[in-house]
């Protein structure tokens, strides 16, 4: 996953602790930052895998929280928010979106 938004760039990485999460790094200023742990502690949410759009200021993406499998979510990068969209397939199960 990478993708820009104005001087930002949104990509997935793993800093070695807390597993493959989004990340992004502000060109203007040379700022790096983990955006969302969405599978907290080590596990990996692999932002990005399937799918990854912007729409507006809002990018839509794949991710793995832990829980609920591979389910469609979304960061809002004009109030640094993020959140699953829907749960398509309920419980631990992966819709795998895009």
């Amino acid at each position: 996953m990478a993708i820009f938004v104005g001087d930002t760039l949104y990509f997935s990485a793993n800093d070695g602790s807390s597993g493959n999460e989004l990340w992004a790094h502000d060109t203007s200023n040379a700022s790096t930052w983990r955006v969302a742990d969405i599978h907290s502690g080590t596990g990996s949410s692999s932002p990005g895998y399937y799918m990854a759009i912007l729409v507006g200021d809002t990018l839509y993406f794949s991710a793995y929280d832990g829980s609920s499998g591979t389910e469609l979510w979304a960061h809002d990068t004009s109030n640094a928010s993020t959140w699953r969209v829907a749960d398509i397939r309920s419980g631990a199960g992966s819709s795998s979106p895009g």
